[in-house]
């Protein structure tokens, strides 16, 4: 019996390996991911007080179908522990964009990735600003006309301390 429950126990256990490694494969650009990224913004940790979602470096990269954001945060992100996390980028098209306090004005676009229904399963979503006032306010409380679901127009991966995240 302990032999059998030993046997099971290893096939659940390589399963659940598996399944994260289809998973991550999924996950990641249909290309991979690039081995050149493009320091753009830091944002030093201010002496130990910044959280899991507190983002220390963002990186860019592109190529001729792709968008490619790498968001090194403070401490490893983790949906299961913090449900409540959302890593996000402003896209600005025309340079009118600016930032006053923590409140970003003036983007087109906010691209990011949460776990909208805290199921587990999370989403990528891409917003048009479309009242043009920056704030992203009109889409409160129902995101789902952003919602993507093609992995071959955008996902995320998290690797180490960093969410990758891109979009066709």
């Amino acid at each position: 019996m302990q032999k059998r429950f030993l046997i099971g126990t290893v096939v659940i256990i390589s399963s659940i390996i598996v399944g994260q490694a289809i998973f991550e494969i999924l996950s990641a650009p249909p290309g991979g991911w690039p081995s050149n990224w493009t320091l753009f913004d830091t944002d030093p940790d201010e002496g130990g007080t910044d959280n899991h979602r507190d983002v220390l470096n963002a990186y860019i990269a592109m190529d001729e179908n792709y968008l490619y954001l790498r968001l090194c945060c403070v401490n490893t992100p983790n949906f299961t522990q913090h449900p409540d996390s959302r890593y996000k980028w402003f896209i600005d098209l025309n340079g009118n964009g600016y930032l006053s306090g923590g409140t970003v004005y003036g983007s087109e676009y906010l691209f990011f990735v949460e776990d909208t229904n805290n199921d587990g399963v999370r989403d990528v979503y891409l917003l048009k600003d479309l009242n043009g006032d920056g704030m992203f306010s009109e889409w409160s409380g129902n995101y789902s006309g952003g919602l993507i679901t093609n992995s071959s127009i955008a996902g995320y991966e998290i690797i180490g301390n960093c969410v990758l995240l891109y979009l066709n």
